[in-house]
């Protein structure tokens, strides 16, 4: 049998009061259920009532902003299966963390309540970055319309960026440099067609030459001999011997 601490039950109230503050003069079915549950806790000076013979509406109520809580105080560093009858990642004992599927939400919540107050547990100091209440984000309760503070926001992003514009537009700009012409080919066959290319930007010069045999540097090719040139392997002929070729070829015509 779990008993729920009285600052649950604040909680809970302060979270339906978000959720459902009513019309002024009268409280929601759920806040009326809880403040009556409260007051009787104050009256009796009780910090904690029973989750069992809690009223079913105050019950429901509670549970309502307990599931927004987060489950499990795990951050990943079990150092119970480790043989740790403490976690040093999250203060649970061992038979905590076995059993805690099956806990209640009360029994879960002075669980909760413990770690959090003993503060050892190495989720609420060296690695509190890894705690999921850190994580979670509250939700919008119903009623509370985020629509002005989105369109606040825009508006004041607008306004910055028109801000940055105009110290764009003042800035004094270095002078670009003329543009080249460039011939650009659409496809085998084609004439190309020649047009002025703008720069994209406006303080720099860009030349685009398109590829053309005149600026495409080509080796020089090596003159081959000719077949006078040549005996029958294809070596060449010394130069005596092609000059006595040639005279002989004359004579025979």
């Amino acid at each position: 049998m779990a008993g729920l601490h009285i600052t649950d039950i604040e909680s809970a109230i302060n979270w339906w009061r978000a959720r459902a503050p009513g019309d002024g003069v009268t409280l929601s079915a759920e806040l009326h259920a809880l403040a009556e549950v409260y007051a009787l806790m104050v009256f009796h000076h009780e910090s904690t009532c029973d989750e069992d013979s809690m009223p079913p509406a105050a019950r429901a109520a509670w549970l309502a902003w307990y599931d927004t809580t987060p489950d499990a105080p795990c951050i990943a560093i079990c150092s119970t299966s480790q043989g740790d009858e403490l976690c040093k990642g999250c203060g649970r004992t061992f038979d905590e963390v076995q059993n805690w599927p099956v806990l209640t939400p009360g029994e879960k919540r002075e669980t909760w309540r413990r770690i959090t107050l003993d503060g050892t547990a190495w989720r609420f100091n060296r690695y509190a970055e890894r705690a999921i209440e850190r994580q979670m984000r509250p939700s919008s309760p119903a009623g509370v319309d985020r629509a002005p503070a989105a369109a606040a926001t825009a508006s004041l992003s607008r306004t910055a960026q028109t801000d940055l514009a105009s110290q764009v537009q003042r800035a004094p700009s270095a002078p670009s440099a003329p543009i080249a012409s460039a011939s650009i080919s659409t496809g085998a066959g084609s004439t190309g067609s020649t047009e002025a290319l703008q720069p994209m930007v406006p303080t720099a010069s860009i030349a685009l030459i398109a590829p053309t045999a005149s600026n495409i540097p080509i080796a020089p090719i090596a003159p081959v001999p000719s077949a006078d040139t040549r005996n029958a392997r294809g070596s060449p002929l010394p130069k005596a011997s092609r000059l006595a070729k040639k005279k002989a070829r004359k004579a025979s015509r």
